[in-house]
């Protein structure tokens, strides 16, 4: 009986443990004279691609390695690792929200859709004036834990879904943790695909 209760214990405490990504981060523990290294693996030993401020907020942390202990962020137009023994989590991101503003786009066509925090949402296709839209609907799957959706309106309406997955934007070694399918309603119906920033 004491065996299953302290099995049960360790599941409880490793679910609580599990986090989920993207996510944001600060620097933490890194001298005002110094910076952090971001590396091209996740490794001290590797390639340094890039570096962090010891006053830097909000770095997007895609992915974790197998052991937990480096995070993959962006740095210029490649991915590289940070230690995580660097970052803390922000305050009250657990995951089960996805925060806004969200900023996303694509390649091939370009466009750029930004999802503001006071929900304007901006659509800009590059070849057509800058939509102003309102977000009216932003919410999780019922039954999927890593979907969202939205929908915008205004001169037209656009609905997204929004799942936490790898995402590339086919043109650099960025990676994304947010992949978006997105689609204009209406007399002209369009289908884009891209990918989501939490920068």
């Amino acid at each position: 009986m004491i065996r299953a209760l302290l099995f049960i214990l360790i599941l409880c405490a490793t679910s609580v443990r599990a986090e989920v990504f993207p996510a944001l981060y600060d620097v933490t523990g890194v001298a005002v004279d110094d910076v952090l290294n971001i590396r091209a693996e996740p490794t001290g030993g590797a390639e340094k691609v890039g570096e962090l401020l010891p006053t830097d907020k909000n770095v997007e942390v895609i992915a974790l390695n197998e052991a937990g202990t480096w995070g993959q962020v962006n740095s210029a137009e490649r991915s590289g690792w940070v230690s995580m023994k660097f970052l803390a989590r922000r305050d009250g991101d657990d995951g089960a929200v996805l925060p806004l503003p969200l900023s996303c786009f694509a390649t091939e066509p370009f466009w750029t859709l930004d999802l503001k925090a006071d929900n304007e949402v901006h659509f800009d296709r590059f070849t057509d004036p800058v939509l102003a839209l309102t977000l009216f609907q932003f919410g999780r799957s019922e039954n999927r834990p890593d979907l969202y959706g939205f929908v915008a309106q205004g001169s037209v309406t656009l609905a997204g879904t929004i799942r936490r997955m790898s995402c590339n934007d086919g043109m650099s070694d960025r990676e994304y943790g947010l992949d978006l399918q997105l689609m204009q309603l209406g007399s002209e119906t369009r289908l884009w695909s891209g990918c989501c920033s939490l920068r």
